[in-house]
């Protein structure tokens, strides 16, 4: 029960060398979650995305490819370092947390979260967060581990890991505050865990 604890701290916030190994391994282990995710997010070029939580810098780095503008944030120092040596000036690499981003308002036209939203231990304040920095006709896209899959990792209810299923995805929409959202749910299985990708997209049309 003690390695299961301390997989889940580094899965959080990964650090020293056991961090850098976990990173490692998640890069594996996420590639199919983050392509899923990347397609639902489709990044446009010369638009603005915020990789929330970007980890070792994988997706900042991919959606950084395809033209667009991209900011990613971490509040793992080790990420931080390892995703600025991948991304190079692909993306814009910063550590903070996240519910205080050094972003301007209505500033990000989609927000990009892969296996981050089980550390949103205060919602409230990070969704709070988003909608400020989030463009009213934007998007967000995220892709969770099933709260049963994450239960069956850890034996049992995790400190550190949030549980989510589809009705507590549901639950993140209005919180953004986008305008008449479209919301799509997909089911993903990754070497056989089960995950959700979510798309919430604005269907109104930016004003003048």
């Amino acid at each position: 029960m003690a390695d299961r604890a301390a997989l889940a701290r580094q899965l959080a916030r990964p650090g020293g060398r056991a961090g850098a190994l976990v990173a490692a391994a998640m890069d594996l282990a996420n590639r199919r979650a983050v392509a899923a995710s990347i397609a639902a997010l489709a990044p446009r070029p010369g638009e603005h995305v915020l990789d929330l939580g970007c980890g070792t810098g994988r997706a900042a780095e991919l959606i950084g490819r395809t033209g667009a503008r991209v900011t990613g944030i971490d509040h793992s120092p080790l990420m931080v370092e390892t995703a600025r040596r991948r991304c190079g000036d692909r993306a814009t690499i910063a550590a903070a947390r996240f519910d205080r981003l050094p972003l301007k308002d209505a500033g990000v036209d989609a927000v990009f979260a892969c296996n981050t939203l089980y550390f949103w231990h205060d919602e409230a304040a990070i969704l709070g967060e988003l909608r400020r920095v989030l463009r009213p006709d934007g998007r967000f896209v995220a892709y969770v581990t099933a709260g049963s899959a994450i239960a069956k990792l850890f034996g049992g209810k995790s400190e550190t890991h949030r549980s989510f299923g589809e009705a507590e995805l549901m639950a993140l929409v209005p919180a953004f505050g986008l305008r008449t959202p479209s919301v799509s749910i997909a089911p993903l299985a990754t070497f056989g865990v089960r995950g959700f990708v979510i798309a919430i997209e604005s269907t109104s049309q930016p004003h003048a």
